[in-house]
Order: structure tokens, then C-alpha cells, then sequence
């Protein structure tokens, strides 16, 4: 019985992460679009092993194996990563937590707060980047934390 009742959850638990997979799928690719709408190729570097598995079905990603060779960067919870030289890349965090420690490096972020996801673009850095967006991610832009 017990094997029974573990075999469903550990069912449950992975529909439900591959559903989340797929929406943080969804939601990477309209940000990487608003954020570079002319480039066919997008470098990217992530921390996250479960951003990996989202980014590389996205069909105009290159997952890159060093922050150096990126163009956007994906940081999950280590900032020691942001140099200066990092800083002059499209930086996004999964953390709201570093999105307010280093805000004047990371441009904006995807995270989950409560189940939800949460999108911040920080209006200064889109700025620093020369980034322009799209109508309907401009309420996503804040001008304060």
C-alpha cells in the first residue's frame, strides 16, 4: 500500500514539474523576446539546473557554459558572479530577494512568489541597456523596489 501511494505521488509531483517547466518555458521566451526582439540567437548562461531544462527547449537559445561568453545571464542565488564586466550584460535574477541587493547590475527578473510568477524589469536598467519594450510588458516595469 505504501509502495502504491509512493508511486502516485512521486506521478504527481512530475506532471506537476514538467507543467512548470513548460509555463517558465513560456514566459522565458516572451521575455528573451521583449528584451532582444532582433536577435535570432540568444546566449545564455543560468545557475538554475531547472532554468536549463526550460531554456533549452526554446528554439533561438545556446546555452553557454560561461557567464563571459553570454549575452543574457539567469542568476538564481550566488551573486558573487557580478563583476563589473558582468554588470554590463543582460543580467536577470530568479530571486526578488537579489533583484533588490544588486539593483544596480541586474536588469529585471522571473521568479515564483506564492505559486505565482512574478516578472520585475527595473526601469533604470532597461535604461543602462537601451532596452525599449513591448506595450504589453511595460507593466512589468517598476521604477522603485
Amino acid at each position: 500500500m505504501i509502495r502504491i501511494i509512493s508511486l502516485l505521488f512521486l506521478t504527481a509531483l512530475f506532471v506537476y514539474s514538467e507543467g512548470m517547466i513548460q509555463i517558465q518555458k513560456e514566459i522565458y521566451t516572451q521575455i528573451l523576446s521583449a528584451l532582444l526582439p532582433k536577435r535570432r540567437s540568444i546566449k545564455i548562461w543560468a545557475q538554475n539546473p531547472r532554468t536549463l531544462l526550460a531554456l533549452q527547449n526554446i528554439p533561438f537559445v545556446h546555452i553557454v557554459s560561461k557567464p563571459q561568453k553570454a549575452d543574457v545571464l539567469i542568476i538564481y542565488k550566488d551573486n558573487r558572479i557580478l563583476s563589473p564586466q558582468i554588470c554590463n550584460k543582460i543580467v536577470l535574477s530568479e530571486s526578488y530577494r537579489l533583484i533588490k541587493q544588486k539593483k544596480e547590475c541586474i536588469l529585471g527578473g522571473f521568479f515564483w512568489h506564492k505559486g505565482r510568477p512574478n516578472i520585475i524589469f527595473l526601469e533604470q536598467n532597461l535604461y543602462k541597456h537601451h532596452i525599449r519594450l513591448p506595450k504589453e510588458m511595460e507593466q512589468f516595469i517598476e521604477d522603485e523596489l
